[in-house]
């Protein structure tokens, strides 16, 4: 537990420094330091993971399709500094593992279908008609990329709703944090995609507050992995 939050306070003092070093102008460093923040909630998963010494098949399996998402989405951290389209294909590989991994909890229902048609739908239109959003990048159209991983974190965050079913918190913090990090990232689409409606002082606050939401989630999701939660009955 005592490492759990040494890896917690270092990912936030990490992305603090991170986003001082980006607001004073030298970005190069701060890619260093959210990419020092990035592999604390890494170890995190890896150190939950060998903690947690009575795994059954099952949990083994959902920890290792997690493992695998959060390993890419760290990756894509660092190359979505690089290479924006690069980076932002790891990140809809990273949801795929996770929606794999949330497969253990049962065969897909009727709702999910329904809950995740109802929240894609909607979340389509406003992403059309809302102003807040440009998704012309370098004269290319981003939209239906963004839809696509979108469609990806709705389904994840749908289907891993259904760990709410078990009794430990540590089930319950898997889809807190993936709920964190979609939320977070609609509220990126303002800071990548800006219109320009949104003054840029106010985006770049949004920005950081979507960063916090997200490690914050990575963490959640990375810390739920040190204790097997599958062998309880839902």
């Amino acid at each position: 537990m005592v490492l759990s939050i040494v890896l917690g306070i270092c990912c936030y003092i990490f992305l603090i420094t991170n986003h001082f070093l980006r607001l004073t102008g030298n970005v190069n460093l701060a890619v260093v330091f959210k990419g020092f923040a990035s592999l604390c909630f890494l170890s995190l998963a890896i150190y939950s993971f060998v903690k947690c010494k009575k795994k059954s098949d099952a949990f083994r399996r959902l920890s290792v399709f997690v493992l695998t998402g959060i390993s890419l989405a760290f990756i894509a951290d660092i190359v979505l500094e690089i290479n924006f389209v690069f980076g932002f294909v790891l990140f809809v590989l990273a949801q795929f593992f996770y929606f794999f991994a949330f497969i253990g909890y049962g065969k897909l229902k009727p709702r999910f279908f329904i809950i995740s048609a109802a929240i894609i739908i909607t979340l389509i239109i406003f992403d059309v008609a809302s102003p807040f959003f440009n998704f012309e990048k370098e004269g290319e159209s981003l939209f239906l990329p963004s839809v696509v991983y979108m469609i990806f974190l709705t389904i994840v965050v749908v289907q891993g709703f259904e760990s709410f079913g078990y009794k430990d918190i540590r089930a319950k913090l898997m889809p807190v944090g993936t709920l964190l990090f979609a939320l977070s990232d609609l509220l990126l689409e303002t800071y990548v995609f800006p219109s320009g409606i949104i003054p840029k002082s106010l985006a770049e606050v949004i920005f950081i507050f979507s960063n916090f939401m997200y490690y914050t989630g990575q963490l959640f999701v990375a810390f739920s992995l040190s204790k097997d939660y599958l062998v309880e009955k839902k």
